[in-house]
């Protein structure tokens, strides 16, 4: 049986998958799922995740907004010819998107995205030297 890190493990098992969860007390369960099942868990789970996300944004400014979500597992940032900043994204497929925005939009951005940082890992904002 593979190591059951951080409580879960998640492993291919023959033309299925193998969820385990070890216990406080060290005993592990296990969830035999095929491929259909675990494309299904992985549908609640994105949809659960964009639910969630739409209900912070409600509490934040006060009204229900619209949310599609995408999974983004790589960003590059590069100056445009023009002196503006790109920002080009990339999903787990290679599909890309590439936003255009001005060097203040940017910064701020930046700065948004730092105390966010911070914010998150619960610790206190880096400051630049």
């Amino acid at each position: 049986m593979a190591d059951v890190p951080f409580g879960f493990s998640f492993d291919q098992a023959g033309d299925g998958f193998v969820l385990r969860n070890k216990t406080a007390d060290g005993a592990v369960t296990e969830i035999k799922m095929t491929a259909e099942q675990t494309q299904g868990l992985k549908t609640q789970i994105d949809l659960w995740q964009q639910q969630r996300s739409s209900t912070v944004l409600a509490r934040t400014y006060g009204q229900v907004l619209e949310l599609r979500t995408h999974e983004i597992t790589r960003v590059v940032v590069e100056p445009s010819n023009l002196g503006e900043i790109v920002l080009m994204m990339f999903a787990p497929d290679n599909s890309q998107v590439h936003l255009v925005m001005r060097w203040l939009v940017g910064h701020s951005l930046a700065v948004q995205l730092v105390d966010l940082l911070g914010k998150l890992k619960g610790a206190a904002v880096p400051t630049r030297q």
